[in-house]
């Protein structure tokens, strides 16, 4: 790590066949302002991509105040992307979002505030708005609630926030480990690798914000049939995160997964409400095969 590391934030966007949604998601940070005695990264970490995107994302070796890395990681998902991407960074700390986002222009400055403000917090997730003109129904992945919010153990992580609006201090992904490769878009498990990481920072007796003054665009789904699809493959992950943890024992994930299956009759979208009820425990079956496939593997 650099010596001025301690005055440097990297952003890391994992990205796949979406050479499109990527140039516009890089040319978001050409506006994007840095806070005086700050330096920042962009690490684009290419899961594999067989379309320009390489081109795209080496195009520049800068966008705005950001100068950019390129990393391949040709292992599928986007957590392997995630860890991939950690590993090049070098900021102390560390931002993400998706190739199908639009960072605001005081996004990395309010990101370096909230972290200033709130020292004791070890993670930072953000308001996530759709972008102009979102076909109503067709939006997933935002939150747009106007008020901050701080969450510890015991306190549930479900609705923090989103993975394409999130940030960490260096020490707290080290001391909570990589994401888990299992998780996460791309992988055998489909989602919620963020999850995944703000329950284990909040089990580990960290402290995670909601700060929604950190404002990300996202691009709503193109079709029914794709947030359908979304729907089903948050409802799996999820279901998967909490069984890992209560499959090894975790009485509070059980408890997490139970108030997430009590809630789903209050839910206002009948259509997602039936993909969770179905999904959520079709993940914790998914991942126990797959935990015991893994176990039996190393046995061997």
């Amino acid at each position: 790590m650099q010596p001025d590391a301690m005055k440097r934030i990297s952003v890391i966007v994992c990205t796949r066949n979406r050479s499109a949604q990527l140039e516009t998601a890089l040319s978001s940070f050409e506006s994007c302002a840095v806070p005086e005695g700050w330096e920042a990264e962009l690490v684009v970490v290419d899961n594999g991509s067989t379309d320009d995107t390489a081109a795209i994302a080496g195009r520049k070796p800068a966008r705005g105040s950001f100068r950019i890395t390129v990393v391949r990681e040709p292992r599928p998902g986007l957590s392997c992307a995630r860890n991939a991407g950690i590993r090049q960074a070098t900021g102390e700390i560390i931002a993400f979002t998706d190739d199908d986002c639009q960072a605001q222009a005081d996004w990395i400055t309010s990101l370096v505030r909230a972290f200033g403000l709130y020292p004791d917090v070890d993670s930072v997730f953000g308001r996530v708005e759709a972008t102009s003109g979102a076909a109503a129904g067709r939006t997933v992945a935002v939150k747009t609630e106007t008020r901050g919010r701080d969450y510890r153990y015991p306190d549930m992580p479900g609705r923090i926030g989103h993975g394409n609006n999130m940030a960490f201090r260096r020490q707290a992904l080290e001391k909570a480990g990589p994401f888990d490769e299992a998780l996460g878009a791309g992988g055998p498990l489909r989602a919620a690798e963020d999850l995944d990481m703000a329950y284990r920072i909040l089990r580990g007796g960290g402290q995670v914000r909601y700060e929604p003054s950190c404002v990300i665009l996202h691009a709503p789904r193109e079709t029914e049939a794709q947030v359908r699809a979304t729907h089903w493959r948050n409802a799996v992950g999820m279901g998967a995160c909490y069984g890992k943890h209560a499959l090894h024992g975790d009485l509070f994930a059980a408890k997490c997964l139970f108030w997430m299956m009590a809630g789903l009759p209050a839910s206002a979208d009948r259509e997602a409400k039936w993909l969770y009820f179905w999904g959520l425990p079709a993940g914790v079956a998914k991942r126990s095969l797959h935990d015991m496939k893994a176990s039996f593997g190393r046995a061997q």
